[in-house]
């Protein structure tokens, strides 16, 4: 493309056309302009390929015109394919939308008692503007949910330019009063790091079998309404507050382990199921031992504004909360108190806040966030302090002096526990041996070794299998899953008499098991589809293979326990061919092909599972001893288990598989960056750091 230019005097002339042309040509005939002003240093020039946003002037231009950056092909594909993403984008957001504020609306009617009914409908149009991608880097990943993967990251910023147009008109009535109201959105702001991963890769065209987009941490989005005020006090409330439930409920869907898989080929679910709902590599264990500098608005007499303050950290889509301590500025967790959150890769962003805890709500004081990989080697089997960037309410009352002298700050140390598989004769344990023992609410000592105890427990939902009559019935629900614990084994508390707290104050901050409480996201799952609509699949997707004849293929694995090798002899076809067809389950009537992991500190314990159609009525349930699961050999049984309760469909049955996996004390592996596959202005941090023994 750039032979021709690059030994001569005057670059090339952008050719007439298309706009979007003219814009790219034009970026390109400048670039190579300063590039013959400067010589050339790199005959790959990566740097050609910069993102213009739609305008070649200020910042984004300099940007454009960075050396330094070697993917600048990537904004240069973003900018020649956004007329089509942008209609693609337009097209996917009024779906998602429709579905979410559906949703929402039921919500609010059962939270609320009033009675809502009002109908929705969405113009969107995301516009011109193109996302600027920054700190671009490719990682090669061998180990993305147990397959190999490449994933592309970087920042991702976006704000609405023309063309943006977003209106959502509800028509209605809202306890009994006519609503016709038209809301916009005025203008919005995105940033955060967006991830781009393909997986599987394949042993044959096209390689990459899927692609999924996903977010490492929750991405920040700030947007301004109009129209809201023709609403009213009451009705603009409700509506105000519906929308920014489906925004943040839409953003949280796409921060890991989350996000949106787009299959590109047919490939047997179970593979497809770990590049969609991918196992994390481990857990960083976070113990939080004490904090400084915690000033908030509790008044005390003769001395400094106390708090009650309290730790939140979040990673991903799981978030821990510490307990709080009482009016203190200084609060200490003996025992510390600890964090198990899921790892996908070291590149995720881990976010501390200090909060001061009041009976409605929790006021963030200060923050700090940084890559996990980041905060484990620095903090891996020591304490260190992590400086808090001080929020406006922590500036609140206090001066640049006393702000100074009174740094605010949290003491953690870190561990990290590899997945690993269970041996054997791993199982229930009734009793811990002697000296094992926990402090009431207290987490898990590093000199003392629970590891043994800890499990993964991965649920699988495979799909719905029932009646051809009835299968009607069964589209589109969705399956609520429950993973609770047993009863702990003896010993794995320490006994405190009652007595011996000084009122019931004392015993209320007190948090169970690992001390602090760790939220996971709700394990939910996407609406059931019926077989084949995933893959895009109607019938016989393969022209020599009738769909009885998918069935037979099936049954004479699953049920007659054939091999792959007799059943292609059998109905002469290639290996790989039955072997996917084995993989697809031709047999049930609508699939989910789903996998949620759940962190136990302890085996035994049950899984339940419910399954609701769309106006929530329940279809039954089902509820799995893991006892069973840990007395298999590979710690893994697939389940075909009628649901209690249905009075909807004849023969209804829930396919899913549940396995059990043990942890290991290991070591979190960085992702390894290329330099040449990296932008050289790639940080490993939201923010310069500060970390330190002593603070």
């Amino acid at each position: 493309m750039f032979c021709g230019c690059l030994g001569g005097s005057s670059p090339p002339k952008p050719p007439s056309g298309d706009v979007e042309d003219e814009i790219v040509s034009e970026v390109v005939t400048e670039v190579v302009t300063e590039l013959q002003k400067g010589g050339l240093k790199d005959i790959f020039m990566p740097s050609a390929l910069g993102n213009t946003g739609g305008q070649l002037t200020g910042p984004l231009r300099d940007h454009l015109l960075d050396p330094s950056s070697s993917l600048g092909w990537v904004n240069f594909i973003l900018v020649c394919g956004w007329p089509h993403m942008r209609l693609a984008v337009n097209a996917m957001a009024q779906r998602i939308f429709a579905a979410e504020m559906t949703t929402a609306l039921r919500s609010a009617r059962e939270a609320s008692k009033v009675d809502i009914d009002v109908e929705t409908r969405l113009e969107f149009d995301i516009g011109n503007s193109i996302p600027n991608l920054t700190n671009i880097q490719v990682i090669h990943d061998k180990n993305y949910g147990g397959i190999e993967g490449i994933e592309l990251s970087a920042d991702l910023d976006m704000t609405s330019g023309e063309g943006f147009s977003v209106k959502v008109r509800l028509n209605g009535t809202v306890a009994g009063i006519p609503m016709h109201v038209v809301v916009g959105v005025k203008s919005f702001k995105l940033n955060g790091t967006g991830c781009l991963m393909l997986s599987p890769l394949l042993d044959k065209i096209p390689v990459f079998s899927g692609f999924k987009f996903y977010f490492l941490d929750l991405p920040q989005l700030d947007y301004e309404l109009k129209g809201i005020n023709k609403a009213g006090k009451i009705l603009g409330s409700i509506v105000s507050n519906l929308i920014k439930t489906v925004t943040d409920k839409l953003l949280n869907k796409f921060v890991v382990p989350g996000g949106i898989y787009i299959p590109l080929v047919t490939i047997p679910p179970a593979l497809k199921m770990k590049a969609e709902t991918p196992e994390p590599d481990g857990y960083i264990v976070v113990n939080v031992h004490e904090a400084k500098g915690v000033f908030g608005g509790d008044m005390v007499f003769f001395s400094k504004e106390t708090s009650d303050p309290s730790v939140k950290i979040t990673l991903g889509s799981a978030s821990f909360e510490s307990s709080y301590k009482a009016n203190t500025s200084t609060p200490k967790w003996d025992p510390p108190e600890s964090a198990f959150l899921p790892v996908l890769q070291g590149g995720q962003i881990i976010s501390f806040a200090v909060e001061d805890v009041d009976v409605t709500v929790r006021e963030v004081l200060g923050t700090m966030s940084c890559a996990v990989g980041k905060l484990y080697d620095e903090s891996k089997g020591r304490k260190r302090w992590l400086e808090m960037n001080l929020t406006e309410q922590g500036r609140a009352k206090r001066s640049d002096v006393e702000i100074k002298a009174d740094r605010m700050g949290v003491c953690v140390s870190t561990e990290f526990l590899a997945v690993t598989a269970l041996p054997a004769a791993a199982g229930p344990v009734r009793e811990l041996a002697s000296g094992l023992l926990h402090a009431l609410g207290g987490p898990r000592q590093l000199t003392q070794d629970f590891v043994p105890l800890l499990r993964l427990c991965t649920v699988k939902l495979l799909g719905l299998d029932c009646s051809p009559l009835s299968a009607e019935e069964i589209f589109f629900t969705t399956a609520i899953v429950q993973v609770a614990s047993g009863t702990p084994p003896k010993g794995f508390f320490k006994e405190v008499p009652y007595s011996s707290y000084s009122s019931i104050t004392d015993v209320l901050p007190q948090a169970p098991q690992s001390g602090g409480v760790t939220v996971s996201p709700p394990l939910r799952s996407k609406k059931a589809k019926k077989w084949g609509a995933e893959e895009n699949v109607k019938g016989s997707f393969l022209p020599n293979v009738s769909p009885q004849a998918q069935l037979m293929i099936e049954r004479l694995s699953k049920d007659k326990g054939m091999s792959i090798a007799e059943i292609a002899s059998v109905a002469d076809l290639p290996e790989d061919q039955v072997k996917l067809l084995v993989g697809l389950d031709r047999s049930l009537q609508v699939a989910w092909h789903q996998a949620f992991h759940q962190f136990m500190e302890y085996p035994g314990g049950t899984v339940t599972v419910e399954v609701t159609r769309e106006d929530h009525t329940s279809l039954g349930t089902a509820k799995l001893d893991l006892a069973e699961v840990e007395a298999s050999p590979d710690k893994t049984k697939t389940f075909k288990v009628p649901l209690e309760g249905n009075r909807y469909c004849t023969d209804l049955h829930l396919v899913l598989e549940i396995e059990l996996k043990g942890f290991k004390r290991g070591e979190l592996e960085p992702h390894t960056v290329s330099d040449r596959f990296a932008d050289a202005n790639t940080c490993a941090s939201r923010q310069v750091l500060k970390f330190a023994e002593d603070f």
